[in-house]
């Protein structure tokens, strides 16, 4: 039975072709071949012949009916649309040309043409004179080393006859990223000598950058041809460390050399007839330390390093180089394996201390310490390359020493070089490929990009950085300086230091814990906003914990310190008087059955609201 009319259609719909019924194909010529007919808006194909829907079909298909409020809407958008880009594509030409007449001919994209091609959540100006902040420089800032009157080679006060006493000196020597703090602990007398290196004024005085001359093969502290910076990060970096190694104990030999020179110049009387038995404390950061016999190779290195600076310090040869560095470095080493000592200058006793364990020594000794209170404190060190932030519980033990338990700790490179270093980094991106001073900018931005041993401080804001460019950010929380705060400084302080404490102790012992802020990096605005920041968490009402302040020893002769800049010495302070006892690792509560779920939900509350 054939088909109807309307049922063909229904197929030829589906199908694309249309078989009319009763309708006979033609032959088709053999010589030329049908050419391939298409179906477009008025025609439908058949294997016989193209069918056009006007004339024969109209009857059976429904004809399209547009809106004509919509249609009207579509052209007003379209004309909208064009306007508007006439515009932008207006605006960019005087843009350019305006760009053009301020800095020449060469060829630029516009502010527009750049956002086009990447929106950023930022806009930037920059004025045709702008220039670096005056910080950024591409040599290291001068500083005039004060020598002391006697060179310091000689371990003891030149004397005529026999000693009438012996006594111990400890050489705190806090070896910084960006700076070397020293303090001289007399146990006898209990006093404590802060070693100047300048005529400078405050604390500047006992600071010495973490610097190393060199000309031809000598070394210096008092200026060469070469620098070498970074001498502590290269210490504790991975892998094969035998140059920062020589170089990191031919810095410290000139410091220790620096100290008993001035010791001995102004303290001749009170040790002249003095039998000096010698002692060097070097700090380092607290999650490096481990506990005998284990001794991880950092504790190794910095007792290697120790006793090769002592050693160089005492050569015969005011001359320090490489050969004598190498040379020192080597028998120290023998030492250290178990090599008998030739004279007495081979038998100084080198020890390695936790810093923040140091740091806090002098609380401990002041009378606002409660041996019987619970004594968990929380101390954060923002120091040039790191913040090293730890919980734990101190206690005093048997024979003077002290006994700590830490319970978390944290070391990230998240002090003041590395924010710096982020900020030059988010500009030097900025700039690439404008027009304007970009190219002198750059070039000051990365002279200075990694100045470690750079002793002021840096600008508050990275919008400073620049004078003459003019920052802003669609949403502060966007901001380079809040990112690193919220997500470096903050997450490991508030977040997996004090936080993390409750899987070691009790919310009611967390609540309010006393926090200790210390470290170059508290002088800026920035970093000090921490204290307000650990005073409460929103919804979290145990998360807290309360800033004291550092008071300056008693015992502690450092003249023109004031109380506010004590924990820059706070350090090399403990280092020498400290007598640790036992240092442990505190293991976490275990995890009750079924509480899994719990853990893996604080996890998630650390990383929302602490990251």
């Amino acid at each position: 039975m054939g088909k109807s009319i309307k049922e063909a259609l229904k197929d030829a719909i589906g199908k694309k072709t249309l078989h009319l019924p009763g309708h006979q194909a033609k032959p088709k010529p053999k010589p030329k071949p049908k050419p391939e007919l298409t179906l477009s808006s008025s025609t439908l194909q058949s294997d016989a012949e193209t069918v056009p829907l006007t004339a024969k079909l109209r009857a059976y298909v429904a004809p399209q009916r547009t809106n004509p409020r919509y249609n009207a809407r579509q052209a007003i958008d379209r004309t909208r649309n064009a306007e508007r880009e006439r515009k932008a594509a207006q605006q960019s030409q005087r843009e350019l040309e305006q760009l053009e007449r301020t800095y020449g001919s060469s060829k630029v994209t516009s502010t527009a043409a750049q956002s086009s091609k990447q929106q950023e959540p930022w806009t930037l100006e920059i004025d045709k004179d702008a220039r670096a902040h005056s910080f950024l420089s591409s040599t290291p800032q001068h500083y005039d080393v004060t020598p002391p009157a006697l060179s310091g080679i000689a371990e003891q006060i030149a004397r005529s006859g026999n000693p009438r006493d012996a006594r111990e000196l400890v050489i705190g020597l806090d070896f910084g990223t960006s700076s070397v703090k020293v303090i001289v602990g007399d146990l006898a007398s209990g006093n404590a000598l802060a070693v100047p290196f300048s005529k400078s004024d405050g604390i500047n005085r006992y600071l010495l950058p973490s610097r190393l001359w060199q000309v031809n093969e000598r070394f210096s502290l008092l200026g060469g041809m070469e620098v070498h910076r970074d001498l502590k990060l290269a210490l504790l970096a991975e892998g094969n460390a035998q140059e920062a190694i020589q170089r990191a104990a031919a810095f410290l030999a000139l410091v220790i050399r620096h100290v008993r020179g001035w010791l001995f110049s102004e303290h001749a009387e009170t040790y002249a007839n003095t039998k000096i038995v010698w002692k060097v404390v070097l700090g380092i950061p607290a999650k490096n330390y481990e506990i005998e016999p284990e001794q991880p190779h950092l504790i190794k290195r910095f007792r290697l390093v120790g006793r090769a600076a002592w050693l160089i310090a005492g050569g015969r040869v005011e001359e320090v180089n490489i050969a004598s560095s190498n040379g020192a470095v080597e028998r120290a080493q023998q030492l250290l394996n178990g090599a008998a000592p030739v004279d007495e200058s081979e038998e100084v006793n080198v020890e390695i201390v936790p810093e923040l364990s140091a740091q806090i020594y002098g609380f401990l000794k002041s009378n606002r310490f409660d041996r019987n209170a619970q004594n968990i404190f929380m101390m954060v060190d923002v120091g040039a390359g790191t913040v090293d932030s730890s919980l734990f519980f101190v206690q005093r033990g048997s024979r003077g020493r002290w006994n700590f338990k830490f319970y978390t700790n944290q070391v990230q490179q998240s002090g003041v070089m590395n924010l710096h270093r982020v900020r030059v980094q988010w500009w030097s991106d900025a700039l690439k490929g404008r027009r304007d001073p970009a190219p002198n900018l750059l070039k000051s931005l990365h002279e200075n990009e990694f100045p470690t041993d750079f002793l002021g401080t840096i600008p508050e804001r990275m919008d400073e950085y620049l004078q003459g460019a003019r920052l802003a950010f669609r949403d502060a929380k966007e901001h380079p300086d809040s990112e690193f705060y919220m997500k470096r400084v903050v997450a490991q302080v508030r977040g997996a230091t004090l936080y993390r404490a409750k899987d070691y102790l009790d919310q009611r012992t967390i609540k309010g814990i006393p926090v200790f802020l210390c470290g170059g990096g508290m002088r800026m605005t920035y970093y000090q906003k921490l204290g307000e920041e650990l005073k409460h968490f929103q919804g979290v009402s145990w998360l807290k914990a309360t800033a004291r302040p550092l008071a300056i020893p008693n015992n502690l002769q450092a003249p023109g310190l004031i109380r506010e800049d004590y924990d820059r010495l706070s350090v090399a302070f403990g280092l020498s008087f400290l007598e640790v006892g036992s240092i442990v690792r505190e293991l976490p509560k275990p995890i009750a059955t079924g509480t899994q779920k719990q853990r893996d939900d604080d996890d998630r509350f650390i990383s929302k609201d602490h990251m």
